[in-house]
């Protein structure tokens, strides 16, 4: 009697240090397995699909079925579990290191009588490089394992050959190779089996004393992104972290391509009535007071005017992290959210790419190993949705971006990678037919552009498991104009040295210590004709350009440090603490702060985990506010204390429930003063002060459901209640950015032959805003000035909106053709963005958003 074992590596968890896999593990020794009597009574066969985890010392610690045999009861599936829980593995490994990891292993119970086919261990071998000599009357057949459409070497995956009453197995080892030897002469039939995509079969023809060569091809069976999703063997150290793959990010309905618009599906982010991913608050804090990072590095502009683009091509990325609350001391510097892209790791084993037009614009991207130690990515895309709406009499910006990213890698220890990017944003609009229509129009032309440049060096040094630094430089040039007629201008140039290291140590499995610290050295030069601008809880009422414009011509240095620690520990399996402590130095007000965090994790079963956190925020107020003729130079910083707690529960394998509730405290905000403070002979306005006040409490609730039965989807939930006040001693009243619910439902259904449907309903409650009472006559300038009433004191209409997506995909063996129709406000809801009025206040009307907007796309991947 024998068993065929056949062990499929269908996917594997990345390492603690999020590193991608070099090698899959290596079976080395198996257990004897005792065949089911019953089923050995009865002449049974079966298969049973097990999901089992290795440690990095190679053995199973862990055994579960996914897919049972198709015979129930006869005692197949405790068989497989108690032979493999037995195995022993050579560890897969990660840049050297043995790693921990997660894959799927099919056994297959053979009866005898089909079992007198050679021994597979003996007449199948891992790798054509040391064959044993062929008999004269026999011959080989080798090959190599494909995914059709992106010629991705497909590894660990199980090869069948069958002639008769024959049957070998072999596994395609990392470079998607197998091999078979001392074949009989004729046709044998050839067929490959990898979960998530459609079986293969095929008659070759072998012939004496030859190596028959083949190329087979596997088809993805959907294209749904679980399919692929890589799950991070880290442990979860934050409250909140949320983070999205980018193939599936970006095949959301309304994200266009974008993957960086799926932001705005998550718990915890309102996203201001107007729309654009560049408005998003998160948990109660304004998009000014959050942060968006690339890499590790803060960047003043992260998408373009357009609002429905990012500055970096779908290609380079590797994911994106969204933190709406809680932020661990890696970051600072903020009293919101955090947001940061990730770069893509660079490992091709063949050139590939995309080329993708829409209605948007048109963008490629390209990929391909230089050497084998060196690869390199490009990418750029154009715009031509300005000269689209043009022709409808419809005024939109033009943009474009480039990107270039060379990776390195000399040795297992070291890594090199260098990223540079560009972008630049144009806009103009001619508002002089608009002026008597209404009264917050009074500039004739608004011109504005933006351009950025962005260069960074990456060193990343990992000698052992034991220790990792990853140290990092850039610099960046970001300049920015706005001339708002003959009234106003704004016109910054902004250079800057950015540098950050963080280093990290883990002596034992139950210890890790990290130590950063991070450094921004710049100046900005300024040239400014322009009135205060309206800041949070004031309206935009009525301004006299030609008496309170100020100007305002000079360089800023700026220049801010920050340093941090934390310990990650862990006294039992179940239990995870992360203590941490920030300090950040800001010369230009004269303030350095201390920022204690920590949150805790107890996975009370392995369905259930409890989890909380709490922590300060310091941020430094806006540069106009601190900047002379402006502001208050001897502004302090602004404050945040951050408390939350949840519980994550997976009562299914595909279904993940996540529920959070969150309080802020905030503290020494910046406020419009009406104090008046005494400058040698003269009376000199203090405009702004720390006098203000703010608390959110809220609670977020997202269930997420994976591929199964074709269908996958999310609900997120968000009730919260954001609200502000001026200095103490006044009522609260609601933070301009205040959703009380914010609803996101999303679906996906996948049909065979890569047809996909997905859709996305939104709600939320309409964001603040101050109502206009009256308008005053101002003689002088023929004009009328509102007056308003309690600030904040009503909202706009509810928004609702339905968007929908279809993409169809033609799979060729080297190639694939993809088509997509992304559908915006598909029954074209009138949402609010915004009140307008006629000249003297009489009449309002509301500013709309977005009507129904269909953009068509087609993407050919190589």
């Amino acid at each position: 009697m024998r068993i065929i074992v056949c062990l499929c590596v269908l996917s594997w968890a990345l390492p603690v240090l999020a590193q991608p896999i070099d090698t899959p593990p290596k079976l080395l020794s198996e257990a004897p397995v005792v065949y089911p009597p019953r089923a050995l009574q009865e002449l049974r066969e079966g298969n049973v699909l097990l999901q089992i985890d290795i440690d990095a010392n190679g053995a199973v610690i862990l055994s579960e079925v996914l897919t049972p045999a198709e015979l129930p009861d006869y005692g197949f599936e405790s068989a497989a579990q108690a032979a493999v829980e037995q195995f022993k593995f050579e560890p897969a490994r990660a840049k050297g290191t043995p790693v921990a990891v997660r894959v799927q292993y099919l056994y297959r119970f053979v009866l005898p009588a089909r079992a007198a086919a050679p021994d597979l261990a003996s007449e199948t071998k891992p790798s054509p490089s040391v064959p044993e000599p062929a008999a004269p009357s026999t011959g080989e057949l080798a090959g190599t394992l494909l995914e059709r459409g992106t010629r991705s070497k497909l590894a660990g995956v199980s090869v069948t050959l069958e002639q008769g009453e024959q049957a070998y197995e072999a596994l395609t080892d990392a470079q998607g190779h197998f091999i078979f030897y001392d074949l009989s002469p004729g046709a044998w039939f050839l067929s490959a089996h990898s979960e998530g995509y459609l079986s293969s079969r095929g008659e070759e023809q072998v012939l004496a004393s030859e190596q028959t060569d083949v190329t087979l091809y596997l088809e993805r069976s959907t294209d749904n992104p679980y399919d692929v999703l890589v799950e991070s063997a880290a442990p979860r150290r934050e409250v909140t972290r949320h983070r999205l793959d980018v193939r599936e990010a970006q095949t959301q309905p309304g994200s266009f391509g974008d993957p960086l618009l799926a932001v705005e599906n998550l718990p915890g982010i309102a996203v201001l009535n107007g729309d654009g991913v560049s408005g998003i608050a998160m948990r109660g804090a304004g998009p000014e007071e959050s942060a968006t990072y690339l890499e590790g590095f803060r960047m003043p502009m992260f998408f373009h005017f357009i609002g429905i683009r990012s500055l970096v091509a779908p290609g380079m990325l590797e994911s994106i992290e969204v933190y709406p609350g809680g932020a661990p001391v890696q970051y600072g510097r903020q009293i919101g959210g955090v947001l940061e892209a990730r770069l893509k790791r660079l490992s091709p084993d063949r050139t590939h790419g995309y080329v993708d037009i829409s209605l948007l614009d048109a963008g490629v991207f390209v990929e391909t190993p230089v050497t084998s130690k060196v690869s390199i990515a490009g990418a750029a895309r154009f715009s031509y949705i300005d000269q689209v709406m043009k022709a409808l009499n419809e005024t939109l910006p033009r943009y474009d971006d480039y990107q270039l990213l060379i990776s390195a890698r000399p040795n297992a220890a070291h890594s090199l990678r260098l990223f540079y990017m560009g972008s630049d944003d144009r806009f103009r609009l001619d508002t002089e037919e608009l002026r008597d229509e209404s009264a917050q129009i009074q500039f004739g032309t608004i011109a504005a552009a933006a351009h950025m440049q962005h260069v960074t060096l990456e060193h990343d040094f990992t000698p052992s498991r034991v220790i990792s630094n990853r140290a990092r430089v850039g610099f960046m040039h970001f300049n920015t104009y706005t001339h708002l007629g003959d009234q106003g201008r704004v016109d910054i140039d902004y250079d800057t040295l950015l540098l950050r290291d963080t280093f990290r140590l883990t002596p034992r499995d139950w210890i890790a210590v990290e130590l950063g610290v991070e450094a921004e050295l710049g100046r900005w030069a300024t040239d400014v004709l322009i009135a205060q601008p309206p800041k949070e809880g004031q309206p935009s009422g009525y301004v006299d350009y030609a008496a309170e414009r100020r100007a305002y011509s000079s360089d800023i240095d700026h220049y801010a440090g920050g340093a941090w620690a934390q310990l990650e520990l862990r006294p039992h399996r179940d239990w995870l603490l992360v203590p941490g402590v920030r300090s950040d130095v800001q010369p230009q007000i004269e303030n350095v702060t201390v920022d204690p965090r920590v949150t805790g994790r107890y996975q009370a079963v392995p369905q259930l985990a409890l989890k909380a956190g709490t922590g300060v925020h310091h941020a430094a107020p806006d540069i106009d506010e601190s900047a002379p003729r402006f502001g208050n130079p001897h502004l302090g910083t602004e404050r945040s204390l951050q408390h939350s707690a949840g519980v994550e529960i997976k009562p299914l394998d595909y279904l993940m429930l996540d529920l959070t509730g969150f309080y802020h405290q905030l503290a020494g905000l910046t406020a419009r003063s009406d104090t008046i403070r005494i400058e040698g002979n003269q009376l000199v306005p203090l405009e702004y002060e720390n006098t203000g006040e703010g608390r959110v409490v809220g609670f977020e609730a997202s269930l997420h459901k994976q591929l199964s039965h074709r269908l996958s989807g999310s609900v997120s939930y968000t009730l919260s209640r954001a609200e502000r006040k001026r200095v103490r001693g006044e009522a609260y009243r609601p933070f301009d950015a205040d959703q009380t619910h914010n609803l996101v439902l999303l679906a996906a259904y996948h049909l065979p032959r890569h047809w996909r449907f997905s859709t996305r309903f939104r709600y939320r409650t309409g964001q603040p805003t101050t109502p206009v009472t009256g308008a005053v006559f101002v003689s002088d300038n023929d004009e009328y000035a509102p007056t308003f009433g309690r600030t904040n004191g009503a909202r706009l209409s509810s928004f609702q909106q339905l968007d929908l997506r279809v993409d169809k995909a033609w799979v060729f063996n080297s190639w694939s053709f993809t088509a997509y129709l992304d559908v915006q406000n598909v029954y074209n809801r009138d949402n609010s963005a915004a009140v307008a009025y006629n000249y003297d206040y009489s009449k309002s009307g509301k500013v709309s958003a977005l009507p129904i907007l269909p953009v068509l796309g087609f993407k050919a991947e190589y």
